[in-house]
């Protein structure tokens, strides 16, 4: 298993990280004080050093109270901060909830990181049932645990990462000490890395444009085991399919490998290779229709039981 580093109160370096036994590191972006925060210098130096990098952004406790709009907005600043550092757009930024308790304008800030960076980039941090609710509603797809162990709260196999704190000495969950590891004078903690960011759970800005102008004239049905339409639109698609099914990577290489240039349309061929690759990644026991609907309509009712 690989532990990844977190800290603030100085840089200690890639090299000394490395010597250390962290294989990544997860760092502040945008919001709080100078040393806390990833440089360009300091994100060059990681990578150099063969550790992958991570970012969170976190004012306060009280970030995610905001809900929606608070979400967008701290999304959008960080990811000008990111690219501003240099940092590509393929890597993963949490939004931190940082309280014990938590409420659906929490999940609700996530979502609205969600929308800006897409979900494969989007990732939460906070309480075990928290984090695993952000992903239950399809906001989050890398989750950080902070708190209590996953074997304590029965996130085991959903969360991606947690943070050793509060449990330490817990050995039903693997490695849980130390809790933190002094780096060259900076005290970093440790955090078990269960997963790693899927490349496959975000599209190219191209590769969204065609699913956009493809969702502008398609909708995707199901029968079994809900009555309930999958895709209302390009952007709500990817987050329905990731709560529903868990299946967005599959889902979405077969729609970007059915799809034709931008501004093209399907065929009636294109179109039943599409349905039969949609239900092909979908989990078995969904029956998957793909049918045009006329642009001033609405979206076709599900078929009644």
């Amino acid at each position: 298993m690989q532990i990844y580093a977190d800290y603030s109160a100085g840089r200690p370096g890639g090299a000394a990280l490395r010597a250390a036994g962290f294989s990544g590191a997860i760092r502040y972006l945008f919001a709080g004080s100078a040393g806390k925060l990833i440089t360009a210098a300091e994100y060059a130096d990681l990578v150099a050093n063969g550790l992958d990098v991570l970012c969170v952004v976190e004012r306060g406790t009280t970030d995610a109270d905001g809900g929606y709009t608070a979400g967008e907005s701290t999304a959008q600043a960080a990811l000008a901060c990111a690219r501003a550092l240099g940092i590509p757009d393929d890597v993963v930024i949490c939004a931190a909830n940082d309280k014990p308790g938590y409420s659906q304008a929490d999940v609700d800030y996530v979502r609205g990181f969600r929308d800006v960076l897409g979900l494969g980039r989007t990732g939460a941090y906070g309480s075990g049932p928290y984090v695993a609710l952000c992903a239950t509603q399809g906001v989050a797809s890398w989750l950080w645990q902070s708190g209590k162990s996953p074997a304590r709260t029965g996130t085991t196999g959903i969360v991606s990462a947690w943070q050793r704190n509060g449990t330490a000495g817990d050995a039903s969950d693997g490695p849980a000490t130390p809790t933190t590891i002094t780096v060259a004078g900076v005290p970093c903690d440790v955090n078990n890395i269960y997963t790693l960011p899927s490349e496959d759970d975000d599209m190219t800005p191209d590769q969204s444009a065609k699913l956009d102008a493809i969702y502008g004239s398609l909708y995707v049905t199901n029968s079994t085991p809900y009555e309930e339409t999958l895709f209302d639109s390009a952007k709500n698609s990817k987050a329905q399919l990731a709560a529903i099914t868990g299946a967005l990577p599959a889902v979405q290489a077969a729609i970007i490998a059915a799809l034709p240039s931008q501004g093209a349309s399907l065929s009636d061929a294109q179109l039943a290779d599409l349905e039969a690759k949609l239900t092909a990644a979908l989990p078995q026991g969904w029956d998957v229709a793909i049918t045009p609907a006329p642009a001033t309509t609405e979206p076709p009712a599900a078929p009644a039981s």
